[in-house]
């Protein structure tokens, strides 16, 4: 998909979200592109009648230990609990909130696998800088359309992501884990205009990228607020913007 057709879709979905109704916006590229909230409850069902598409771990488990992961137990991707959830990006970022300060360098893993789990699609290890706050840190998908990497169109993946939370990559009994699956639509404007379910990761993206640049814009702030309303997650909008992870093995 043509990035500046990116562009209008994720910024249309940011308007949208502003309001949080049934609405419709003219674009001088798509025509009449409809954004619809959809119903937990029916997502839910959905999810209920297949097994493939249940829903996201955004978070950990409670009761970690505290000695080990317990500190990170607030773990949290930006991203609805319910399915489905959307792209039209070949490459694709996961934005997910760290709830504590780092002194050192830590160590996690990217995962993404087919739906049913039986294909690996990408696994690398990644580090989070040393930070004074707790914050928001982007992960891409390095997936392109001439990479045999590249997710096909139209299908359903899952992607987990690991902190260790000593640092040591190699010691499983020490990480924490959240995971969430990823639908990448074909970039015609018909599929989206009779979606009805939001572009969901690419306006996270771009209003990561925005605020990363300007975090003290009004507009911008508002528009986080109300997307992470919308996964009652509000309590985080004051938190500040991080960057991104560094890949250190591919």
């Amino acid at each position: 998909m043509k990035v500046q057709q990116q562009i209008v879709i994720a910024s249309t979905l940011l308007g949208l979200i502003v309001s949080g109704d049934v609405l419709s916006a003219q674009t001088s590229d798509l025509n009449i592109i409809q954004f619809q909230k959809s119903s937990p409850q029916n997502n839910r069902e959905q999810n209920n009648n297949s097994d493939r598409e249940r829903d996201n771990n955004t978070k950990p488990p409670r009761g970690l230990d505290p000695l080990q992961c317990g500190a990170l137990e607030n773990l949290q991707a930006i991203v609805p609990e319910p399915n489905p959830v959307y792209t039209t990006s070949e490459s694709p970022e996961v934005i997910f909130y760290f709830p504590e300060a780092v002194s050192k360098h830590l160590k996690g893993e990217f995962v993404v696998n087919t739906l049913d789990g039986k294909k690996r699609i990408y696994q690398t290890t990644f580090q989070l800088p040393p930070t004074e706050s707790p914050g928001f840190f982007s992960i891409s998908f390095p997936f392109h359309s001439d990479s045999n990497l590249a997710i096909p169109e139209d299908e359903p993946y899952r992607w987990y992501l690991k902190i260790n939370c000593q640092g040591d990559s190699s010691n499983n009994t020490n990480s924490i884990a959240i995971d969430a699956s990823i639908r990448r639509l074909s970039s015609t404007p018909e599929n989206i205009i009779n979606d009805s379910s939001t572009i969901w990761y690419d306006a996270v993206a771009t209003l990561f990228h925005q605020l990363t640049e300007t975090p003290n814009d009004p507009v911008l702030k508002q528009q986080w607020s109300n997307l992470l309303n919308e996964i009652e997650s509000q309590h985080l909008a004051d938190r500040p913007f991080l960057g991104y992870v560094t890949i250190v093995e591919e």
